[in-house]
């Protein structure tokens, strides 16, 4: 555990390493510059994406075996899938706006849209788009479990952490009741 404010603490589960190698997934430069999808799995790197255009924030969903992240279509960062069963390709949102930072758990999508002048926060699942935010302060870096999305919100006072349940449809605030700083949550 590390501390974070006075009466407040971070804590991870400690995890044996077994292997040299750790799997994961990660954007980077290819021989033409621009930036693709790479997998690492037991030391063996391999690109997935293959473009002239940049794709970036790559997410992996152990669940439902698919990786989501956001690609540069016509001027704007678009939302794709990718099944790594059948290795078919998706895009997920085609507007005239950045939607950037995708997570999935199982079907359900989340990220962060420009909207006007500021980040709002989208689902998608599988078959309906919803917009959870609508309001004119930045919500971003949204991460999804189960029933609950949260993500970040910048309020006039500083940095807010926010927790959608989706079965309620009921948004709550996490405060620090010492008044730490709450920033950049996970799920």
């Amino acid at each position: 555990c590390a501390r974070v404010a006075d009466g407040s603490f971070y804590c991870t589960e400690a995890q044996a390493t077994t292997s040299l190698y750790e799997d994961r997934v990660f954007a980077g430069p290819d021989r033409d510059g621009d930036s693709e999808i790479f997998v690492e799995l037991d030391g063996v790197v391999s690109q997935v994406t293959e473009n002239t255009t940049d794709d970036a924030a790559p997410f992996y969903d152990e669940i439902s075996h698919t990786l989501v992240w956001h690609r540069l279509v016509d001027a704007r960062y678009q939302i794709m899938s990718l099944d790594l069963d059948t290795h078919e390709e998706k895009q997920l949102t085609f507007d005239n706006f950045n939607n950037m930072q995708p997570t999935r758990h199982g079907r359900m999508t989340v990220w962060q849209g420009w909207v006007g002048n500021d980040w709002e926060i989208f689902t998608n699942d599988g078959e309906t788009f919803s917009m959870i935010t609508d309001n004119s302060v930045h919500d971003i870096g949204p991460s999804l479990n189960g029933d609950f999305i949260v993500w970040q919100s910048e309020e006039a006072d500083g940095w807010k952490v926010r927790l959608f349940n989706m079965s309620t449809r009921q948004t709550s605030t996490i405060d620090d009741a010492e008044g730490a700083s709450i920033e950049n949550p996970r799920l």
